[in-house]
């Protein structure tokens, strides 16, 4: 009898060794973890970065420079000019305009064909330096006169009132003196370096044209006058 016990013990115990082996094991979890990006099956959200409605970026990103549309260039204001950069646009202005009024007048009563030339020529060259001035003062913000001043004014009216035969040399005259003050001013603020940049390119560019009509002025101003 406790032979047979012994015996009953014995295969209770190998028998509960077989059904603990046989027993699925749960896969260990190191730290909890959950699956990850790619782990993720289907169904699963995806995160994304919070979007910026400021910046229209994400999240961190500095704000971009307001920027022209269509330009990556920021829009900065133009700087307003100085008082000096103001009054040479308007000078040079004022004297074209009397320019353009006297090379007018020319090219109906001159009698000479190169005091008509001259007329056409200066015509273009202060046409050309008006331009740019107005250009400057309408991006800059700045009021330029309409009309000669007195002085000019009264050349002009003293011109329209010469004889024929002294027309040709009283224009000539008038159209040196005109052409030599502007170049003054024009050269002066081209050299400049406290002048305005767009300033002192409208002026060196207002020399050159300025400077090739010179030459026929100061030969017909010279001129005798025509009985």
């Amino acid at each position: 009898m406790p032979a047979r016990h012994g015996l009953s013990g014995a295969l209770l115990l190998a028998l509960c060794g077989v059904a603990l082996a046989q027993t699925p094991q749960a896969p260990s979890k190191p730290g909890n973890e959950g699956p990850g990006p790619s782990e993720a099956g289907p169904g699963t959200p995806v995160q994304t970065p919070t979007p910026n409605t400021f910046t229209g970026g994400v999240t961190g990103r500095e704000p971009d420079a307001q920027a022209a549309p269509g330009s990556s260039v920021p829009l900065h204001p133009l700087m307003p000019l100085d008082a000096d950069d103001v009054a040479l646009l308007r000078r040079v202005d004022r004297e074209a305009v009397a320019q353009l009024d006297a090379a007018q007048l020319a090219e109906q009563r001159a009698l000479d064909a190169q005091t008509r030339s001259l007329a056409v020529a200066l015509t273009a060259a202060f046409a050309r330096v008006r331009e740019g001035a107005r250009l400057i003062a309408n991006r800059r913000g700045v009021s330029l006169p309409d009309q000669p001043d007195r002085a000019a004014q009264r050349s002009l009216a003293a011109l329209r009132k010469s004889p024929a035969g002294d027309f040709d040399r009283a224009y000539a005259q008038q159209a040196l003196a005109g052409e030599r003050a502007a170049l003054e001013h024009l050269e002066r603020a081209a050299r400049s370096l406290e002048v305005d940049r767009e300033v002192r390119t409208f002026a060196a560019e207002g020399v050159s044209r300025l400077r090739a009509p010179l030459h026929l002025a100061e030969q017909l101003s010279s001129m005798p006058q025509q009985g």
